[in-house]
């Protein structure tokens, strides 16, 4: 519980710093800039184009948890077992 409670804690420290960058880098911008950002931001393309690659990177870090925690069960599953049998197989005989 404390390991979630530290990475939430380093992931809002860095939602700050990004946050802040951002910031000092709209500081920076000239006139001309500005506006061209604003029309950027009021794209509708662009703002589906980085909601889907928010999602599909969303989806890739579950898929890689998963597939981690399929293979520590599957290990633990053939220490258990002495035939050496695998879920993995187990699945797909029967599927």
């Amino acid at each position: 519980m404390q390991e979630l409670l530290d990475t939430r804690q380093t992931l809002a420290t860095q939602q700050e710093n990004v946050d802040s960058q951002v910031e000092k880098r709209r500081r920076q911008l000239g006139v001309p800039e500005k506006a061209r950002l604003e029309k950027l931001l009021d794209n509708k393309y662009l703002g589906l184009l980085v909601q889907a690659r928010a999602l599909k990177e969303r989806l890739r870090f579950r898929l890689q948890t998963r597939k981690f925690e399929l293979e520590r069960l599957d290990r633990a599953y053939q220490r258990g077992s002495h035939g050496g049998a695998s879920l993995f197989s187990f699945h797909n005989a029967h599927y």
